[in-house]
């Protein structure tokens, strides 16, 4: 029994401490085993990413393994880091032991492994930011166009019609019925006509 591999929390669980190599070790080695003795197995479930849900006034006692293995980094990207090594070995050792529980990927998840991996190893840390603002900012349009079709979805029938102005993409309701209009973007001031 290894007491130092778990830690009590206050809703009066014990969790094993993902910043120890030696638990993920532990863990992965017994998924290991598990594919190994039970070829049948259809897959193995890992549920709630591996820190405790926040409890008022409590405090996930870590810092033994922080102490250890925090390597400079901040606890919060500490613990993201032992959830993404956990990951990334679980994936490598069951890949290289050939078990006969295969990792069923197709050809879209080899190329997030890869982009993951890719990323993971990058000392380019300003180009990866440049990457997250990017990808947030396609979200955002994303998020915004169905925000616009779910409006318009629900003045269809409405006494309004929207517009979506075309240099800054804010939403413009006006009066139905009226013929074409200049519409003036509240926002940019940009003005464009369109058939109301």
């Amino acid at each position: 029994l290894n007491p130092e591999y778990v830690i009590p929390y206050a809703d009066g669980k014990l969790y094993f401490d993902p910043g120890n190599p030696e638990v993920r070790k532990l863990v992965i080695d017994g998924i290991a085993e598990l594919c190994e003795k039970y070829p049948e197995l259809a897959g193995i479930h890992i549920d709630d990413y591996f820190y405790p849900y926040p409890v008022s006034g409590a405090v996930f006692d870590d810092s033994a393994s922080y102490e250890k293995y925090g390597a400079g980094l901040d606890r919060d990207n500490w613990r993201r880091n032992n959830v993404n090594l956990f990951v990334k070995e679980a994936y490598l050792t069951m890949f290289f032991r050939k078990t006969p529980v295969q990792f069923v990927l197709n050809v879209v998840a080899y190329v997030f492994v890869i982009a993951y991996f890719y990323r993971f190893f990058s000392r380019n840390i300003y180009k990866r930011q440049q990457e997250n603002q990017k990808y947030l900012q396609m979200k955002q349009k994303v998020k915004n166009y169905w925000k616009f079709l779910r409006l318009k979805f629900a003045e269809r029938s409405g006494v309004n019609k929207l517009f979506r102005c075309p240099k800054c993409h804010q939403i413009i309701r006006v009066p139905k019925g009226r013929g074409k209009i200049a519409i003036s973007c509240p926002k940019c001031r940009f003005e464009f006509i369109k058939r109301s």
